[in-house]
């Protein structure tokens, strides 16, 4: 924590400008014959698998926001038992030429 650079500026990206992911690590409970069920899940959203454990496996999940969202929904009834998010990040698209965005500088 002692690391974290402050916060100079902050840019207001517009929705249609701008690309928006998020990174979440999802643990769920997966005995043996319930793996390839939650494997097909995984594949539909391209969800990997990071870590497989003999009753657990943990996927990890990068897309929008709605898609992370959908993609937990779908494997909570498997036995949820661990979830971290990054939250939301983006940037401006690379092919948009764009205005420039609106900057707040915080003080």
């Amino acid at each position: 924590m002692h690391k974290l650079v402050n916060v100079l500026r902050v840019s207001e990206l517009e929705p249609e400008l701008a690309l928006e992911r998020e990174l979440a690590l999802i643990k769920v409970s997966a005995p043996p014959d319930r793996r390839a069920e939650l494997l097909a899940l995984a594949e539909v959203f391209n969800a990997r698998v990071a870590d497989l454990g003999p009753d657990t496996l943990i996927f990890e999940v990068v897309g929008p926001p709605e898609e992370v969202d959908a993609f937990e929904e779908l494997v909570r009834p498997h036995g949820l038992k661990e979830l971290v998010r990054t939250g939301r990040i983006g940037l401006g698209r690379a092919s948009v030429k764009r205005n420039p965005v609106r900057q707040h500088v915080l003080r």
